[in-house]
C-alpha cells in the first residue's frame, strides 16, 4: 500500500513539473534566451573547475571564456531588443483540457506498463539484504553506487577510485573518469595503465585537445614505457594542433621508422 501511495506522489509532483508551463497564463518568447543565458553562465564556471583541476591551461580557458562570453552577450543584447513577453496562443480552458488529458494518459500508460513488464507482487528486499548479496550478480548501476557511496564517506579509499575511475572512462563519463584518476594516481601512485588511462579520459574531456594534462602524463607514461606508440601519437599531435609545424613532422617520422 505504501508503495502506491509513493508512487502517486511521485506521479502527481513529475506531472505537475511537466504541465506547469502549458497551464500558464502567457508564454515567454524570451524563454529559450533566459535558458541559454543560465547554459553559459554554468559553462563559464565550468572553465573555471576544469582550469582549477587542470584539464585545461590558462590560454585554453581565457580563449573559451572569451567565445562564451560573446555569445552570452549577444544573447543578453537580444533580450534587451524584445522583452516584453506575447500572449499565449491558447485560451485557457484549452490549456486545461490538454493538461488533464496528458496527466490521465501518462498515469494510465505508466501503470499499465508496470502491471505489464513489473513485477508488483513480488515481496520487499531491504537494503540490508540486497547489502549480502555477491557483488558479482550485481548489476553495474548497483556496483557503481556502492562504490560511490562508500568514496563520500570515505575520499581516500584508494581502491575504491581505482575500481571506479576505469568504469567511468568506459561509461564515457570523462569528466568524472578525469577526477577519479587523478585521486587514484595521488593515492596509488602513477602506474603505466593509470597514466595512460587519465590522458585518454581528459582527451575525451576535451574532445581531442593535448592539453598540459595530457602531455604530461605521456611524458611520465614513456618514462615508463617507452615503447607505447599511442603515447607518441598524441605528442605529436599535440606539436601539430600547437602549430609546431618541425616538432609534429619529426615526430611523427619517429614513429613511421619503428
Amino acid at each position: 500500500m505504501i508503495f502506491w501511495v509513493l508512487s502517486a506522489l511521485i506521479t502527481a509532483a513529475v506531472l505537475a513539473l511537466i504541465l506547469r508551463p502549458l497551464l500558464q497564463a502567457e508564454t515567454r518568447p524570451n524563454a529559450d534566451s533566459d535558458a541559454d543565458i543560465a547554459i553559459y553562465r554554468d559553462q563559464l564556471a565550468e572553465i573555471e573547475r576544469d582550469k582549477a583541476r587542470g584539464i585545461l591551461s590558462d590560454e585554453e580557458a581565457e580563449s573559451a571564456k572569451l567565445e562564451i562570453s560573446r555569445r552570452l552577450l549577444s544573447v543578453a543584447d537580444k533580450n534587451e531588443a524584445d522583452p516584453d513577453p506575447a500572449p499565449g496562443y491558447l485560451n485557457e480552458h484549452s490549456r486545461i483540457k490538454i493538461a488533464g488529458v496528458a496527466a490521465g494518459s501518462v498515469t494510465v500508460i505508466a501503470m499499465a506498463s508496470y502491471l505489464i513488464l513489473g513485477s508488483p507482487g513480488l515481496p520487499g528486499q531491504p537494503y540490508a539484504e540486497r547489502a549480502k548479496m555477491d557483488p558479482r550478480n550485481l548489476p553495474v548501476a548497483e556496483l557503481i553506487a556502492r562504490v560511490e557511496a562508500r568514496l563520500q564517506t570515505n575520499p581516500d579509499d584508494a581502491r575504491g577510485w581505482d575500481v571506479i575511475a576505469p568504469i567511468y572512462l568506459r561509461q564515457k563519463a570523462y569528466r568524472k573518469a578525469v577526477h577519479a584518476y587523478q585521486r587514484t594516481l595521488q593515492l596509488n601512485g602513477e602506474s603505466p595503465r593509470r597514466l595512460a588511462q587519465y590522458a585518454e579520459s581528459v582527451l575525451g574531456a576535451t574532445n581531442g585537445l593535448v592539453n598540459e594534462a595530457v602531455k604530461s602524463a605521456y611524458e611520465k607514461l614513456l618514462k615508463l614505457r617507452p615503447d607505447y606508440h599511442p603515447a607518441k601519437f598524441w605528442l605529436a599531435m599535440g606539436h601539430e594542433q600547437q602549430g609546431q609545424r618541425e616538432q609534429a613532422v619529426s615526430a611523427y617520422s619517429k614513429m613511421l621508422v619503428l
